[in-house]
């Protein structure tokens, strides 16, 4: 292992954010060394890793799982910190290069295969049918600008201004839960609201509660609650309430940056630069809810009014299929837990997570002792369950 030179100012930093210098120094030695890969068996197929819903399954499915909702047993877990800065990528890229650009030159250049030139045009030709468009005029029009003219006189700069800057709607900057998604008849809504108007299809319990958990960046934590509080009286007039919570990313879960020779990366300041986990690093905010069904879903996957319902059909199916799954799996523990089982049941364990779960046996499981089969089988019966949907490739 490389030597890592950490000085007492590091040491407290990292202590700080409730790490070790043994992780650093761990995170730091996997850089040099690289990262592991999974050694796949074979794709995943029809009838082999992927089953396929019938109709006569969603009846039945749907019904199991209405009964775990109304019991209380469901909530939404929504991964919600990521900022959209890569939403507008091309469009930052592009940003500040010109105030005025012409409209010809620019569908050349877009046709010579100059990809930010050619999203840039693309989102200006479009522009008015964003979801954001009304607020974007209404801030133009505040400092004296029309939207509308700038666009029919080919003076684009103004505009991406007003829609990446604080001069405007700073949507550059923003989480991307508060961005405008959808335009409906009557208003527009943030990927924040659909995500509770979807959670209501099927978090909701014979109490009328939907239970939803986001997790946020603490920069945009206070500016996020201010956006449910303003807005959850309206969707709770129907009768749902919602319990709404929240939590941040764990410092503890970050990775320290590192230079091009894999030794520390030190901001301005002389401070160590440690960068945000990915989505794996959730794990601990899940595990510290406690939650029995949970539903994982980021906050931009979210869909207009239109498409809800056969996404929240798949999803009390995908939760009813879970819910079958547990049962035998509860009772497979429940008789491991005597020990003293017959062959023939212990065989059929075997076939079960093989053929349902996909667990194939390491070799030597089938040639074990009795005991050591139990051993195995409850080593991989208890622990989560993960029910995953899988969209089919048609191009």
């Amino acid at each position: 292992m490389a030597h890592v030179s950490l000085s007492e100012e590091d040491l407290k930093q990292i202590e700080a954010r409730g790490m070790s210098r043994e992780q650093v120094i761990s995170q730091l030695e996997t850089f040099r060394t690289g990262f592991s890969y999974a050694r796949l068996i074979r794709p995943c197929a029809v009838g082999d890793g992927i089953e396929v819903l019938q109709k006569a399954d969603l009846a039945r499915l749907k019904e199991t799982f209405s009964a775990a909702a109304l019991a209380g047993r469901v909530m939404k877990f929504v991964p919600a910190s990521g900022a959209a800065t890569r939403m507008f990528k091309s469009l930052i890229a592009f940003h500040d290069r010109t105030n005025q650009i012409d409209e010809n030159e620019m569908r050349t250049v877009g046709e010579k295969d100059e990809p930010d030139h050619a999203s840039y045009l693309e989102f200006i030709k479009g522009i008015n049918k964003f979801a954001f468009y009304e607020d974007l005029k209404s801030a133009m029009s505040r400092d004296g600008l029309d939207t509308e003219d700038l666009i029919s006189a080919s003076e684009y700069g103004p505009i991406l201004e007003y829609v990446l800057s604080s001069k405007g709607l700073d949507l550059a900057h923003l989480p991307k839960g508060l961005i405008k998604f959808h335009r409906y008849a009557e208003t527009s809504r943030t990927a924040f609201e659909e995500q509770l108007v979807e959670a209501t299809g099927y978090t909701t319990d014979r109490n009328g509660l939907a239970r939803v958990h986001f997790t946020v960046s603490p920069e945009h934590e206070a500016s996020i609650k201010t956006h449910l509080r303003r807005i959850i009286d309206h969707y709770e007039k129907s009768g749902i309430k919602f319990e709404v919570t929240f939590s941040v990313q764990k410092p503890s879960t970050d990775t320290i940056a590192a230079d091009l020779d894999n030794s520390p990366f030190r901001g301005r300041d002389g401070r160590l630069v440690f960068r945000p986990g990915g989505h794996g690093a959730l794990l601990e905010n899940l595990n510290a809810l406690r939650g029995d069904l949970v539903f994982i879903k980021n906050i931009d996957n979210v869909v207009a009014d239109r498409l809800k319902q056969e996404t929240i059909i798949y999803k009390r199916a995908l939760g009813g299929y879970l819910i079958e799954l547990q049962k035998e799996i509860f009772g497979c523990l429940e008789r491991s837990s005597v020990r003293d089982l017959e062959d023939e049941y212990i065989e059929e364990m075997l076939a079960f997570i093989r053929n349902r779960l996909c667990i194939t046996p390491p070799e030597g499981v089938e040639q074990a002792s009795r005991e050591k089969k139990i051993d195995y089988l409850v080593s991989r019966l208890n622990r989560p369950l993960r029910v995953c949907g899988m969209v089919k490739n048609e191009g």
